[in-house]
């Protein structure tokens, strides 16, 4: 096969078994290239489509995947495991519905069931169907009573009530059966913080950095930590990792704005508040602290223009949600 010429399908099998090796290998890049190209060769070959989207799930390349694995289901011997990587995607992408949808056909399966049971809770909580969740909890907790992910979701349940010491306890033990499970020492973290204990709380945001270097919540996380104990230089550097990974990160860039008014850099503290209120044009707090670095600079008119537009929103949210309690940390980008 010369380079740059198409495949046959005879070589398209050639290119999915190399492809193979290269996914065992962990060369997923390489992997996607040999697929893609087996995948034009034979388009209506399910089991090669069902390996590229494997591909582009090992990658990252979530939406990539959906297309391919969606075709993988046509392949008998891939079926349930496109369906299982489906359905992962869908919840990664948060289309929790069409997740539920994938997944439903798989809580019987014991190869599945344990993480399916998982999904498919968490899947019926975001879309509002209550007791289909709590049917999914109980048939986890019949099945799997030692399952990480079962004490994950106590855990969660138990901070979502305030109850943040048998949070803790649920989340360490849902940490220490499963160490590798994403997200939870972020998860850990978070309640440490909740409890005041903010040493240990860095100590499980680093591990999650460690595991997850790009994990943008993590390093807002640290840079609040770093803020509140006036270390505002490493607050700062965190702030800015967490936008370099998530640039449409409207918390991370008020939280440097506010870092940066601190260390009474109030130019550099503009320009990270100019593309918060972009990101959040009806934040009251975004533009709220806009107008207080443009007044120390001087430039009175836009400070007003600001100042009013925050006191116009802030109503308008108070209009909304009259009970709608105030203050507490910003949600965790994911």
């Amino acid at each position: 096969m010369g380079q740059g010429a198409s495949a046959t399908p005879a070589e398209a099998r050639e290119l999915t078994r190399q492809a193979a090796g290269a996914l065992v290998e962990g060369q997923t890049a390489k992997a996607v290239e040999l697929l893609e190209k087996a995948s034009r060769a034979a388009p209506d070959d399910a089991r090669i489509a069902f390996n590229l989207g494997l591909a582009y799930f090992q990658s990252g390349r979530l939406a990539d995947a959906l297309k391919p694995l969606q075709k993988g289901l046509d392949d008998p011997d891939s079926a349930a495991k496109s369906r299982f990587l489906l359905g992962n995607c869908y919840f990664e992408l948060g289309r929790f519905a069409e997740a539920a949808a994938a997944l439903e056909p798989l809580r019987a399966t014991p190869e599945y069931g344990e993480r399916t049971l998982y999904l498919l809770e968490e899947s019926y909580r975001n879309t509002k169907q209550g007791l289909r969740a709590e049917q999914a909890f109980a048939e986890l907790q019949r099945r799997c009573p030692d399952s990480a992910l079962l004490h994950k979701l106590l855990g969660t349940a138990y901070d979502a009530a305030g109850r943040y010491q048998e949070a803790l306890t649920e989340l360490l033990t849902a940490a220490r059966a499963d160490p590798a499970m994403p997200r939870i020492k972020f998860d850990v973290a978070l309640v440490y913080l909740k409890l005041h204990q903010e040493d240990a709380a860095t100590r499980w945001l680093e591990e999650e950095l460690s595991a997850n270097p790009c994990f943008a919540a993590a390093w807002y996380y640290r840079g609040e930590i770093e803020r509140v104990a006036n270390r505002l230089t490493t607050a700062s550097d965190a702030y800015r990792r967490a936008i370099r990974c998530a640039p449409d990160y409207a918390e991370a860039y008020m939280a440097l704005g506010v870092t940066l008014q601190a260390s009474e850099q109030d130019a550099d503290a503009v320009t990270a508040l100019r593309r918060a209120v972009e990101l959040a044009p009806r934040s009251s707090r975004a533009h709220f602290i806009l107008a207080r670095s443009l007044a120390r600079m001087g430039r009175t008119s836009e400070a007003q223009a600001e100042l009013e537009t925050s006191k116009r929103l802030a109503a308008e949210e108070n209009a909304a949600a009259p009970a709608a309690p105030s203050g507490g940390r910003p949600a965790a980008k994911r």
